[in-house]
């Protein structure tokens, strides 16, 4: 683990390096810049060219609270987040409830109709045979012409 912050931290020095090596920038501005850098990471009180610093540790104790306060930034949005999409997954899966309910009204009242059109047949079709037996007899109790 160490290791791999060690070849990070290089790898954003050599970075840093050569962004600042490439710049537009005068020679002059680039210093300004790296000192303004330098002083906000490590606290330090300039006035004219003297430079007064605190230590490293106080400098990587302010460092680790940003850190801390960035994580816990990054927790309350997280937070936030996942309320969210726990809030809208449910608002879907209710959603979805109330349409397989219509659903299956919907599909109640049809199969209802289709068992009042299949009786509608069914009673057709008696009404049919009692007409056509009906219309037999009395073809067989006419007398041949």
């Amino acid at each position: 683990m160490a290791n791999k912050l060690g070849i990070f931290l290089a790898g954003g020095l050599i970075g840093a390096a050569a962004v600042y090596f490439t710049s537009p920038r005068s020679g002059f501005e680039n210093r300004n810049l790296a000192k303004s850098a330098v002083n906000a990471v490590f606290d330090c009180k300039c006035e004219g060219d003297n430079c007064t610093c605190d230590t490293f540790q106080v400098a990587a104790k302010n460092v680790a609270q940003q850190a801390q306060d960035l994580a816990e930034t990054v927790a309350e949005k997280g937070q936030e987040f996942y309320v969210t999409a726990v809030s809208k997954v449910t608002e879907f899966t209710s959603g979805s409830r109330a349409e397989e309910a219509a659903n299956d009204e919907l599909r109640a009242k049809i199969e209802a109709a289709r068992q009042r059109i299949a009786n509608q047949v069914i009673k057709n079709a008696e009404e049919s045979q009692q007409l056509t037996e009906q219309i037999e007899v009395q073809a067989s109790a006419q007398p041949a012409q």
